[in-house]
């Protein structure tokens, strides 16, 4: 089976974001120290690819590694609130 069968059998269907919970922490948004599985793993969570300057993104992972916090936790974060602010 291909990671990529449930995306096929969704093709053509007319879905819409939920956009109602967007921001609420969910047990999966802030896994505990026990927790043994990864993002890549959770179905709950989508990898996606965005591009910006490389300047910006070493300061932001230096800025991460300070403050020993995730990059995919933090720009979760942000996202979520631009959405929020954005339909407010």
């Amino acid at each position: 089976m291909s990671r990529f069968d449930s995306l096929m059998g969704s093709v053509g269907k007319n879905q819409t974001a939920d956009l109602s919970k967007v921001g609420e922490p969910t047990s999966a948004a802030k896994p505990s120290a026990n927790s043994s599985k990864a993002k890549g793993k959770d179905p709950n969570y989508q990898r996606t690819t965005f591009y910006i300057p490389k300047d910006i993104h070493r300061a932001f992972k230096m800025a991460a590694l300070e403050d020993n916090l995730e990059m995919s936790d933090i720009v979760e974060d942000l996202i979520s609130q631009w959405l929020r602010e954005r339909h407010s």
